[in-house]
């Protein structure tokens, strides 16, 4: 009888007894000794599985420990009361709460008041109903260095019922109208201790006690906050009567209905009850609101960055198996000699991968927790809305675990199948043959690489179109469509650069066959041996493109609020207002400019001070402007020309380009339209937009020294626009019109005829960023004119950031100089966040560290795949020399191509998201893309270079053995 119906099996193949179960036990018996067996590329295995599992773990214990729970919400929101109640309306006006916060719209009705008085809440609840009513204000205090202004909160913030959102940390409760409570960081902020006493500078003039520590539960215990009765600041006792007052109801509970019975009150109120036991949705009265935490874009970044670190995991794991597969040819050429089935060679191969990527999942869970808990104890800051709890989300934990079970399976698959294909008889001999190209793979890989391209760019294109209709919830499956472009199309392209790597290697080898032994032989190597090349290259390829995604989105974000960002002065610059206003009474003077200039002089650090002088502008005047009707004010005007048509007052006025009209983002686009400070005014008070001053202080509100040409153009009489607006053939217009008109024309009517106007000849001057100037002229030239001018600014620039002390002592210093004790009108410009290009470079050396030590493993599994080649090299006579270059140009062909591939397509998603129309605009960090694209594939290069190996000797006895 032949083999083939001896074995039952049409294939021939002879199978193990006992079924299915009985071969993937011995499948896994056996993939368990090989494992023990290469001990090195096991550990190797696991700690790759392992170290992105414990990301993940980190990353799902600290987001699952930021959200709260509902009786964690309601402990710091509440405390141990039922609700709290704040009037935010006058009655009758619509409002409509959402019954999960205290977020509220209104829908007026047309028999709603237009204007009434808001209720007492003490009038809102029922006779008796015990109340804790708090209030959040200010108090001006004496500090350490100085004086300064700190949050206050006045009520029984103390009271047991509130256990829970405030606790008492230290000493006892305020007996008397002189005691106080402080944080942790109002004591550092007033330099005492417990016990000590703080001097209250307004809204009283009086000492007070700390007689504790009171923790606000929902602040860092950083934050400078005192609390004490109202009558310990000289505040109104009256605290319900007042409508930013919170009550807290200690004991009655409300209903939804009784909420809705206060919204119609114009109150809106957090019950605990509600909270328990929430309404259905048809009781919101057809509003919708977002829920407290919104997940959209976290869940989109941290899908994309988990996706590229799964993938990376498999690739490596793959080139593991690989190496092992082929170590275990003849082992495996053995078995399948004797009657073993090829899927018993599949199972023996892809059961290692089971059991080392259960292994993997395990550790990296234990390690995650472990590392996620330890990241939470060093970063929290007191608050408990910093970390709710100690989240730990099993569930997800586990199917994290499993994750990594699935990867090390399908890393071990591909590499199983090959093996199963093995030549029995060439195995058995110890030939090898290089792989065959192939031809279809490239062409599969194009067409992905295409789609995916298309994809994240429609995903892109489709984000912009859900957010201009505003009418699609996280959950509508138009989002969950863009979602899943955005996160499927570079994975997509991705996966389609990896199959195209092979050709590109092959185009590489043949660019390079004229370059010298070293990379002629590099090159062929790895365009002839992609299973071991392509993974290092992919691996390298994913990280740069996880890194290059991730800053450019930052840079993104960063730019688009930096463009939005109102800039008062330049970055570092502090600015003294000349206008003093007393907050107790009301009362507002001039204060002058030198002495506050003193004043800056004595508290900065060795800063340059100028007083800027300006001409009041008529637009900006409050209260009677002249007696005189006819009088004569001046305005620094802009050309009709150049005047924005989204402008109501625009000669040039376009009522299509207002807000919420088809053509709504024209004014964004039109030049005439981008200055807030041309359109709407400068933000200092007292101050409008022409400025009188000299060639120094041009200097300084520059912060650079100016050009030749607008020091002469200062000397000779003209201006200096720092807009475009204000020019027209080379000159700006100052023009008059009578006191009368201002009255009538607010704002500023540019089409009614000036009764007086002057051209002074002009340049323009572009500041780093947009100030709050609009044009400077000299003092000579102001007297020329006729135009009145008066101290508007204090402009300092210290020489380093101004100190909490340094401040705390100029506030002093104004307040000294105003006569107004809580009067400090200084403001320190520190411009826009500026984390990118920190957060950028941090990226690039976390992503150099992924990077060197995934080609280390990388590459060295192509070394050790190929080290029968590397004695072959030394066995005939290759000297060190070659052999390090070899190395370098091995490490270059696959770290380079890799980094410059995932830099390209790193850029794909970030232009998705940012295209024209969404709310982020594109902006890259190029030099820190070039160095991770260049620098990073040259350093990983020198490290191969220096990486010697054996001693030739050593090398020659390995090839002919």
């Amino acid at each position: 009888m032949s083999a083939r119906r001896r074995s039952g099996h049409p294939d021939g193949d002879a199978r193990p007894p006992g079924g299915l179960l009985n071969r993937a036990r011995i499948a896994l018996r056996i993939a368990r000794r090989s494992s023990l067996r290469a001990r090195g590329r096991s550990a190797l295995i696991v700690g790759l599985i392992t170290i992105p599992v414990a990301g993940m773990a980190v990353l799902t214990l600290v987001m699952a420990s930021t959200t709260p729970t509902t009786a964690e919400y309601l402990t710091v929101q509440l405390g141990r009361t039922q609700a709290s109640v704040q009037v935010v309306a006058p009655p009758d006006s619509g409002v409509i709460q959402d019954p999960r916060s205290t977020a509220w719209t209104n829908t007026p009705t047309d028999d709603a008041p237009e204007s009434g008085e808001s209720r007492r809440i003490d009038e809102l609840v029922a006779p008796g109903t015990r109340l804790i009513p708090l209030l959040g204000g200010s108090a001006t205090v004496q500090t350490a260095s100085g004086i300064a202004a700190v949050r206050t909160m006045l009520g029984e913030t103390w009271d047991p019922a509130l256990a829970g959102r405030y606790r008492l940390a230290e000493g006892h409760a305020p007996r008397a109208a002189g005691e106080i409570l402080a944080t942790v960081g109002g004591l550092e902020r007033l330099g005492i201790p417990v016990g000590g006493s703080v001097h209250l500078v307004a809204p009283a003039d009086r000492e007070a006690t700390v007689v504790g520590v009171l923790d606000d539960l929902e602040l860092p215990s950083s934050e400078p906050v005192l609390f004490g009765m109202p009558t310990s600041f000289g505040a109104d006792t009256d605290l319900l009567g007042d409508p930013q007052t919170i009550a807290y109801l200690p004991d009655a509970t409300l209903s939804w209905a009784q909420v809705k019975a206060l919204n119609d009150q114009g109150a809106v109120a957090l019950s605990r009850a509600v909270q328990l036991h929430p309404p259905r949705s048809t009781d919101y009265d057809g509003t919708t609101f977002g829920d407290r935490v919104n997940y959209t874009s976290t869940l989109l970044m941290g899908s994309i960055i988990i996706g590229f670190a799964l993938l990376e995991v498999m690739l490596l794991a793959g080139a593991a198996f690989m190496v092992g597969a082929r170590a275990q040819e003849r082992s495996l050429a053995t078995l399948a000699s004797v009657g073993g089935a090829r899927g018993t060679l599949i199972a023996v191969i892809s059961s290692g991968g089971l059991i080392l990527g259960a292994i993997g999942g395990v550790l990296g869970v234990a390690v995650g927790v472990g590392l996620g808990t330890l990241f939470m104890a060093a970063t929290g800051d007191g608050s408990a809305t910093r970390y709710w709890g100690f989240h730990l989300p099993l569930a997800t934990l586990v199917w994290i675990a499993l994750a990594a079970v699935a990867v090390g399976w399908l890393g071990a698959l591909i590499p199983a199948v090959r093996a199963s294909r093995i030549d029995v008889v060439a195995a058995l001999r110890g030939a090898r043959r290089p792989s065959k190209p192939s031809i279809r793979r490239p062409i599969v890989g194009l067409v992905l690489l295409a789609l995916g391209v298309l994809l994240t760019l429609g995903g892109g294109a489709l984000s912009v179109a859900v957010s201009a209709a505003n009418r699609y919830g996280p959950d509508h499956p138009i989002v969950w469509a863009m979602t899943g472009m955005l996160i499927g199309g570079p994975i997509l392209a991705v996966l389609g650069l990896v199959l195209c790597s092979g050709l590109l290697l092959r185009l590489i080898a043949r660019a390079l066959s004229r370059a010298g032994v070293p990379a002629r032989l590099a090159s062929r190597d790895a365009a002839r041996n992609p299973s071991r090349s392509v993974p290092a290259l992919a691996v390298i390829m994913t990280t740069v493109f996880v890194a290059v995604f991730a800053m450019t989105m930052i840079a993104s974000g960063e730019a688009t609020a930096g463009a939005q960002y109102q800039y008062r002065l330049l970055p570092g610059q502090v600015g003294l207002s000349t206008s003093a206003t007393d907050p107790q009474t009301g009362t507002s003077k001039a204060v002058p400019g030198s002495e506050l200039a003193d004043a800056a002089r004595a508290s900065l650090d060795g800063a340059k001070v100028r007083v800027l002088a300006s001409v009041a502008d008529p637009t900006f005047l409050s209260g009677e402007r002249t007696t005189d009707p006819h009088a004569l004010l001046p305005s620094l005007t802009v050309p009709a020309a150049n005047q924005c048509p989204a402008d109501l007052n625009s000669v040039n006025y376009d009522e299509s380009m207002t807000w919420g009209s088809s053509n709504s983002d024209a004014p964004a686009a039109d030049w005439r339209c981008q200055s807030q400070v041309v359109l709407y005014g400068g933000t200092w008070s007292n101050a409008g937009r022409l400025w009188v001053g000299d060639a120094d202080d041009l200097s300084l509100m520059l912060g650079r020294a100016p050009d030749a040409a607008s020091r002469a153009t200062l000397e000779n009489g003209g201006a200096v626009s720092f807009y475009p607006n204000y020019l027209e053939h080379g000159s700006v217009t100052v023009s008059w019109w009578p006191a009368d008109h201002w009255d009538n024309a607010q704002p500023f009517d540019a089409t009614a005829p000036a009764s007086r106007s002057v051209a002074l000849k002009a340049t323009l001057v572009t500041p780093a960023h947009p100030l709050p100037y609009g044009a400077l002229i000299s003092r000579a030239t102001a007297d020329r004119l006729g135009l009145q001018y008066t101290d508007g600014l204090v402009l300092a620039d210290p020489r380093t950031a101004p100190t909490r002390n340094q401040l705390d002592a100029l506030n002093a210093r104004i307040s000294a100089v105003t006569g107004f004790p809580d009067s400090f009108a200084s403001y320190v410009e520190t411009g826009p966040p500026r984390a990118a290009g920190g957060f950028a470079w941090a990226l690039v050396g976390l992503s150099a560290l992924v990077a060197i030590a995934a080609a280390a493993i990388a590459i060295g599994l192509a070394r050790a795949d190929g080290r029968r080649d590397e004695n072959t090299l030394a066995a005939v006579g290759a000297s060190p020399r070659i052999r390090r270059g070899f190395g370098f140009w091995q490490a270059v062909v696959l770290a380079g191509v890799g980094a410059v591939l995932g830099a390209l397509v790193g850029l794909v998603p970030a232009l998705a998201l940012t295209l024209p129309g969404s709310a982020t605009q594109f902006s890259a960090p190029w030099l820190q893309i070039a160095v991770a694209a260049t620098v990073l594939p040259l350093a990983i290069a020198c490290a191969s270079w220096l990486a010697l190996g054996r001693r030739p000797t050593e090398l020659r006895r390995a090839a002919i053995e």
